[in-house]
Order: structure tokens, then C-alpha cells, then sequence
């Protein structure tokens, strides 16, 4: 049975879906321990909204013991933060998650490539089977169609848009303010891109690794160093926006503490878009200092998406058919399936008695009187299943599987005929 399981920013704050913030390595690990536990396709998804889990399996209670042991949460508190989509609900899910319509910003983009990336990952681990790559490309011409045939990523809105916003509010005119990126991803080079068209006095970008950081920094015009230097740097900047990858805070509020001194307690703009945070949440408490995390600007976003709200009812129409659609492939495997089960039972059925008959005809018997026989214990093994549930039948069954049955005869007779 598919189904999709997991977290998201709809029923768990950041401060719980951070505990189960996977990087691409530890999903590896994840995957392959999953499936060895009896889950025969998978794959994860793990963005800094949602950590799910889309899976093909009877049994998803290895799944459900995982997530309550990366997130040290007793299943009986887990509930609350976790929900399990079965069957057709995990497949309208996923199509709704490809097509940015269960995202925090209706429409948004980034989550495409955050799919590919998944399953990219589940394909290397060897966890993605036949029904998932089929749910997954489906689910990507799901996105596609929608985004052609409707205007669900027109009036575009980011959290780098909004940011700018926020920040605009605090400093207004930008172009006298200093700001530092920490962090060289996707997430940042979109908000370097939008303040930078601000013209900021200064830019400086922060990374581990030296040659992206000067390379990133080149790109804006700025200044660009590791790990080491932000305490000593930090008082320069007015505005800090910092999304790695890092377990533990970068910044710490006993930093902060003495950067507002030193500043002279002018203010101070921090966006944390890392999960795990990377700024200490307690900063927030400090004067002068205005700190956001994603979902503190779940508000602003929402404010904003009015004019897709049409765009999105048409989507969910489409969503719709689709998942029709993929729901009449899975009947039609399991038709498929089962059919090749019953030819070869009957395979079966049919080698051993020809087996007993070539011993009868070996020993002397007539052969005439063997394939007689033969005809008719393959005729009656055939036919006592159908006799069988015949007998057991009441009711609407009983009429369903009496015209079934007729229907069988009817089409037998016709292929007699010709």
C-alpha cells in the first residue's frame, strides 16, 4: 500500500521539525535502514518545512519507531505532530506538495528541485521501486500542467522577498546598511540576489568552504571569510541571514550580547532560515535585536497570498483528475498481478495432473480413458473455487457473482464459436 508519512510546518513549529532535519548522507543511511526493516520502496524528503516519508509497504510502524527515535519523542506525544496519508490521500499529497500547494508560499518553486533531489537520493540508495518512480514522474507532469495551465507561480512572493520587506521596514533605505550571508546555498544565493539589487554599502559572505565562499562573494561584490571570523566581524553588520547546515547555532545570544554594546545599540536584523536554527532562539529577547526564523514569517507570507487563491482552486481541480488517474494504474497492476497469479496456478494445476496421466498411460491404462479423466479433474479443480464461493454467497453477493458468472459463460461460449 502506498502512503506518505511524516511532519511539516502545518501540525509541528520548527522546534520540532529541526530534530529531524536530515542531511543527504544521514538520508542514505535512513533509507537503506528502512528498507531493511521491511519497507519495500521509499523515499524521504526532508526540506526545511517537512521531513516525509513516501512509501510503498503493509506494514509502516518501522517508519513511525524511526521518526519517534530521531526525534527522541515518545510515539504517544509523536501523534500529534505526525501525519500518515494512506493509499489515494498519500498520492493527492505528494502531487499537492510538487505543485506548491501544501508550501507555505502557495505556488513556490524550490520544492520541485527539492523532489528531484529525493528521489535522486532513493534511486542512489536503491529504496525507489516501480510504484514510487512511477508516483514521482506523475507527480512532476502534475506540476507542469499546473503551472502552465494555471497562474499558480504568477505574483511571486520568496522569502527572500519578504525579507527584504521586513528589513525595509527596519532600516528602510538599504543602501546604507551592511549585511552578512552565512551560508552558500540555494536559499542564500536567492536572498544575496535580492538585497544586492539594494545596493547594501557592504556584503560579506561566510562559509566553510573558502573557494565557494570567494567565489560567491565575488558574484556580489563583497567580502567573503570562514567560520572563524563572525564574532569578530559581527558587530559591523546590520543585517545577518544565515541558512547552513550546521547541528548547532552559529550564533550564540552571549555573542549577540556584546556585538549590541558595541554597535551602541543600534538595531540589528537576523533571518535564520537554517533547520536545525543557526542563531540561538533566545536572541530574540534582546533589545535591538529583531530576529526572524522561517516560520516567523509564515504571517507576512500569508498576507500575501490572495491572488493565488483562484489559481489554487483550479490546481486542486486538476490534482483531482490526476490522482484518478494514477488510482486506475495501481488497480490495473494489482489487476495484472493477479492475473499472473491465477495463470499460474493454473499452470501449476494443470503439470500435475498431465504428470499423473503420462504415469497412468506409462503403467497400461487405455489412453482414451486417460485424457478423459484428465479433462475432467482439470475441469472440476478449475471450476470448485467458483463453486465454492458460490455456495458461500448470500444476498447482493450472490446475484453479483451469479451474473458475473454469467457474463464468464456467455464470453466462453463466444470464443467457442469462433
Amino acid at each position: 500500500m502506498l502512503a506518505a508519512i511524516g511532519l511539516n510546518h502545518h501540525r509541528s513549529p520548527i522546534s520540532v521539525r529541526e530534530q529531524f532535519a536530515l542531511h543527504k548522507q544521514e538520508l542514505k543511511d535512513t533509507l537503506i535502514r528502512l528498507k531493511n526493516k521491511g519497507i519495500s520502496e521509499l523515499a524521504i524528503l526532508s526540506t526545511c518545512n517537512r521531513t516525509e516519508i513516501y512509501c510503498h509497504t503493509q506494514d509502516y510502524s518501522p517508519i513511525t519507531d524511526w521518526l519517534a527515535t530521531t526525534g527522541n519523542i515518545p510515539i504517544s506525544k509523536l501523534k500529534s505532530h505526525i501525519f500518515i496519508a494512506p493509499s489515494r490521500d498519500a498520492v493527492k499529497h505528494i502531487y499537492r506538495v510538487a505543485s506548491g500547494l501544501d508550501s507555505i508560499i502557495i505556488g513556490e518553486a524550490n520544492i520541485f528541485g527539492q523532489i528531484k533531489d529525493a528521489v535522486r537520493t532513493a534511486q542512489e540508495s536503491k529504496t525507489l521501486g516501480t510504484t514510487l518512480h512511477k508516483l514521482f514522474q506523475t507527480s512532476f507532469a502534475v506540476a507542469k500542467e499546473i503551472r502552465s495551465s494555471t497562474e499558480i507561480g504568477h505574483h511571486g512572493i520568496s522569502i527572500a522577498s519578504v525579507a527584504i520587506q521586513i528589513s525595509e521596514k527596519i532600516f528602510g533605505d538599504l543602501s546604507d546598511t551592511n549585511i552578512m550571508f552565512i551560508g552558500t546555498g540555494e536559499m542564500i544565493e536567492l536572498c544575496a540576489s535580492h538585497f544586492s539589487s539594494r545596493r547594501p554599502k557592504n556584503i560579506m559572505v561566510i562559509s566553510r568552504n573558502s573557494v565557494r565562499s570567494k567565489s560567491f562573494a565575488d558574484r556580489f561584490g563583497g567580502e567573503h571569510g570562514d567560520m572563524s571570523v563572525i564574532g569578530n566581524n559581527l558587530s559591523k553588520f546590520d543585517i545577518i541571514i544565515s541558512c547552513t547546515e550546521s547541528n548547532l547555532p552559529i550564533i550564540s545570544a552571549e555573542m549577540v550580547q556584546g556585538v549590541i554594546k558595541s554597535r551602541k545599540y543600534r538595531p540589528m536584523m537576523m533571518v535564520d532560515l537554517g533547520v536545525p536554527r543557526n542563531i540561538e532562539p533566545k536572541i530574540k529577547t534582546q533589545n535591538d535585536v529583531f530576529l526572524y526564523s522561517v516560520d516567523d514569517l509564515h504571517e507576512i507570507i500569508y498576507s500575501h497570498i490572495g491572488h493565488r487563491q483562484k489559481a489554487s482552486q483550479q490546481a486542486e481541480i486538476i490534482i483531482d483528475a490526476r490522482v484518478d488517474d494514477f488510482m486506475r494504474y495501481i488497480d490495473h497492476r494489482k489487476a495484472v498481478n493477479l492475473i499472473k497469479e491465477f495463470k499460474k496456478s493454473i499452470k501449476n494445476i494443470s503439470e500435475n495432473e498431465v504428470k499423473k496421466a503420462l504415469r497412468k498411460i506409462e503403467n497400461g491404462s487405455k489412453p482414451s480413458d486417460v485424457l478423459l479423466k484428465l479433462t475432467n479433474n482439470l475441469g472440476n479443480k478449475f471450476l470448485h473455487p467458483w463453486i465454492s464461493q458460490l455456495n458461500k454467497a448470500e444476498g447482493k453477493h450472490f446475484d453479483e457473482l451469479l451474473n458475473f458468472y454469467q457474463v464468464i459463460i456467455e464470453q466462453t461460449q463466444k470464443s467457442k464459436r469462433k
